[in-house]
């Protein structure tokens, strides 16, 4: 579990998949995360497919990979439960925490249609190279 936490500490950037009534949707984003990593949070536009998804269907799958910094590539499949964040206060926490982290959301994030995403993890699926690998429940 501590290789699928370092791999999310060490990246910015993640593949956010929804879905709705069978039909998936996935998404390129930039994510932070809290201090334990348990917890992952997306700034998003709010009438965005993939909140719309989020709203009727709340979980979600998250790809991270390794491809563009090791030779041999490893990939982490995060399975967890999004919410769209309504508090105010939580949001602002959750915004600030983000765009220390990516700051050039800054131009997004202070748009009245921007929203932030939430995924509370559940599990790693880590892959090591092609046939390494294994589930680990949270």
């Amino acid at each position: 579990m501590d290789k699928a936490r370092e791999m999310i500490r060490e990246s910015k950037l993640c593949v956010l998949s929804t879905s709705l009534k069978d039909v998936p949707n996935s998404s390129l984003m930039k994510y932070a995360a809290n201090g334990n990593v348990t917890e992952i949070y997306m700034l998003a536009s709010e009438d965005s497919v993939k909140c719309r998804n989020i709203r009727d269907n709340p979980s979600v799958s998250l790809l991270i990979d390794t491809r563009l910094t090791e030779i041999n590539p490893r990939a982490l499949t995060v399975y967890g439960t999004a919410e769209i964040v309504a508090d105010d206060v939580a949001r602002q926490t959750y915004m600030e925490r983000l765009l220390a982290t990516s700051p050039d959301l800054s131009v997004f994030g202070n748009t009245s249609n921007s929203c932030i995403i939430l995924v509370k993890i559940k599990g790693f699926l880590l892959m090591d190279g092609i046939t390494e690998g294994g589930f680990m429940e949270v």
